[in-house]
């Protein structure tokens, strides 16, 4: 069973909502897939309406996509898609980055290096995928606008699915080397340095996602 969780009564559409959405970053529900409301409802133990709701509101953020012939989806995006999302999430992310570099404390600083000595030693790639998410997620909220982390979070979630599939072919090394070196930046309130890490640690991983997305779609 894809979706293994029960929904308890209270804020069921929320529920719901996070259930899909998570399954489909983790690449469960996989692109192209088609979503069955009544069907969804059984395994959830709820009714169909909360996950109506859920699907416009997953449809509002790009996950899903609904077809008047055919139901609902969960999005299959191409190459130029990708590319896209790819280009506005690093200009909202450096964005955030360089406020957030100047209102970062010493106790945001350690949080950040307690995750990458976390991510050093995790067991599995689920473990180490949450906190990396957690890790880039601190460096934006620190930047204080919320409507910004906002719009990052949706542009990161069209795409972390592929993230996902991209780090599992690639292992660890790499990206680990650069989380290290923007936090080293963000320490030395080095705006400059840091907005180049990201730009590279961002970029590299887009162009491999588009590269295979172009051989064999994923």
């Amino acid at each position: 069973m894809l979706l293994d969780e029960t929904v308890q009564p209270v804020s069921r559409k929320d529920a719901v909502l996070m259930v899909l959405r998570r399954a489909i970053i983790e690449g469960r529900l996989a692109p192209g897939e088609r979503l069955d409301p009544a069907g969804i409802a059984a395994q959830l133990n709820c009714s169909r309406m909360p996950v109506r709701d859920a699907l416009k509101e997953l449809e509002a953020q790009g996950l899903v996509t609904c077809y008047p012939s055919r139901g609902t989806e969960v999005s299959l995006l191409d190459a130029k898609d990708l590319e896209q999302i790819f280009a506005i999430r690093l200009a909202l992310e450096k964005l955030a980055l360089e406020r957030a570099i100047g209102l970062m404390t010493e106790s945001d600083h350690g949080l950040l290096r307690s995750m990458l000595l976390r991510m050093d030693h995790c067991e599995t790639l689920k473990e180490w995928l949450s906190i990396n998410e957690d890790f880039h997620g601190h460096i934006n909220a620190a930047c204080g606008w919320p409507r910004l982390v906002s719009q990052i979070e949706r542009e990161r979630s069209n795409i972390e699915r592929y993230i996902r599939h991209r780090i599992r072919l690639d292992g660890r090394d790499e990206p680990r080397k650069e989380h290290w070196a923007l936090l080293d930046a963000c320490i030395a309130r080095d705006v400059t340095k840091a907005c180049s890490v990201l730009e590279k640690h961002l970029s590299t991983t887009a162009r491999r996602i588009v590269e295979e997305h172009n051989e064999n779609q994923i």
